[in-house]
């Protein structure tokens, strides 16, 4: 609104109107009359790094859906998750052992298992550990998850 004066009258008159606008537009308006400074998102944060995930995900799911944990070991540790990081990975992109422990870090697959930095050596070892249980581990398929 404008007020001005006509034949010594004091008038207004609408200059704009915004209330067809939604609501946080209209806060953003009334912050900015009001001295309030707004900068746009993409100049405040900066892309560090962005690693793939939905593939990641998805072999995941898998694994927990098969229950396939639990099947190699009832108690979660180090070299669980990295039996199951090498698994997953197989299934992501095959290689050896050394091709893995390079490519873990390519996708959020290490971290979302919690084996970020596992060199060859520590696959290597982990399959030694899961050699010497292989015993207690059933040769049998388990039930098909869509059963």
């Amino acid at each position: 609104m404008q007020s001005y004066r006509e034949d010594g009258k004091v008038k207004k008159r609408t200059i704009a109107n915004l209330s067809h606008l939604p609501d946080d537009c209209i806060e953003l308006i009334r912050g900015s009359l009001a001295g309030e400074q707004y900068v746009k998102a993409q100049d405040q944060f900066r892309i560090e790094r962005s690693l793939p995930h939905g593939h990641v995900e998805s072999v995941l799911a898998m694994i927990k859906r098969l229950e396939l944990a639990k099947l190699i070991d009832r108690k979660p540790g180090k070299e669980r998750d990295l039996i199951l990081a090498m698994i997953a990975q197989r299934i992501i992109e095959a290689g050896s052992k050394l091709f893995t422990s390079r490519t873990l870090g390519q996708s959020t697959l290490a971290e979302e298992l919690h084996v970020e930095g596992a060199s060859s050596d520590a696959l290597y070892a982990a399959m030694d550990w899961l050699l010497e249980r292989s015993e207690g581990i059933p040769a049998t398929p388990c039930k098909p998850p869509f059963a």
